[in-house]
């Protein structure tokens, strides 16, 4: 993410802000107890979309890992 929307940003891809501690704020302004409750917090309850569980090939994973560590 571009530096120059540094602490104009929210939602699942929290505040870049530098804070980690609201990293996981959801819509209500609560923080989520876990990943799992921040998530389910940001779902649109008027889409009538059921989300199905599913891993990625091992083979993407793999690529994305080393995308990742590219970055770092």
């Amino acid at each position: 993410m571009p530096g120059r929307l540094a602490g104009h940003v929210d939602g699942l891809c929290g505040f870049f802000n530098r804070n980690m501690t609201d990293d996981k704020m959801r819509p209500d302004g609560k923080l989520g107890r876990t990943t799992a409750e921040f998530v389910d917090s940001w779902v649109n309850p008027f889409l009538d979309v059921k989300c199905r569980p599913a891993l990625c090939q091992l083979s993407l994973q793999e690529k994305a890992l080393h995308m990742c560590s590219l970055v770092r």
